[in-house]
């Protein structure tokens, strides 16, 4: 199973909406996330493994109380196998918007 993958099985429990990189769909409430990997543990030129650093970003209206929900996703991605998830605020005006920033790292 690959990380994308992963992450998806991961919030699955939550029944909201999950894409790679967007999200085209009608729900006001979704999770869109990106997974950029970076080369670690070099041994004779080479790496060893790969350290993916992902975010998961949760959209949604300012009127929904996310406490619950930002625990939950915290609680799955950690259960999951991932580091546990850094949570930063980005809202804008209309939109609320937390992002999850967390790790994973797989063998090459």
């Amino acid at each position: 199973m690959n990380v994308n993958e992963r992450i998806q099985k991961a919030v699955q429990p939550l029944s909201i909406p999950c894409a790679a990189n967007e999200y085209t769909g009608e729900e006001q409430t979704y999770l869109v996330f990106s997974v950029s990997p970076l080369p670690v543990d070099f041994a004779d030129d080479f790496p060893q493994h790969i350290k993916n650093l992902v975010q998961l970003h949760l959209y949604c209206s300012h009127t929904l109380n996310t406490i619950l929900l930002r625990k939950q996703i915290k609680k799955l991605i950690a259960q999951a196998g991932f580091t546990y998830p850094v949570e930063t605020d980005a809202s804008e005006k209309g939109t609320q918007h937390i992002v999850f920033e967390f790790e994973d790292v797989e063998a090459v």
